[in-house]
């Protein structure tokens, strides 16, 4: 994004959304794929799904076990991803800022 901003290059791919300084400079985001940001573990006993507000109550600490969303009663273990991650500015964006993204 640095060179793409500094007119280095042309095009650039990307992970997340355009953060709003980037927007303002007449980047055009193009989507070319759906992105999967949470990822549950094989021998996870839960088999339920999750909705945004479980998912940003889970990752804010107010969810702690499965039990609280249907599942077993069993602790939740939560990972993340770097902060310097792009798919940590997407998890950022579309469960805490609750927007949604989606190509026309």
């Amino acid at each position: 994004m640095k060179n793409l901003l500094a007119n280095q290059v042309q095009i650039a791919a990307r992970s997340r959304t355009l953060r709003p300084d980037e927007t303002q400079a007449s980047i055009k985001l193009i989507p070319i794929a759906k992105d999967s940001v949470v990822v549950v573990g094989i021998t996870n006993p839960y088999k339920g799904g999750l909705t945004l507000e479980q998912l940003k109550n889970i990752y804010q600490g107010k969810i702690t076990n499965w039990s609280e969303v249907g599942g077993p009663d069993l602790p939740i273990k939560v990972m993340n991803r770097s902060p310097k991650s792009g798919t940590y500015d997407l998890f950022q964006d579309v469960v805490f800022a609750r927007r949604i993204f989606c190509s026309r």
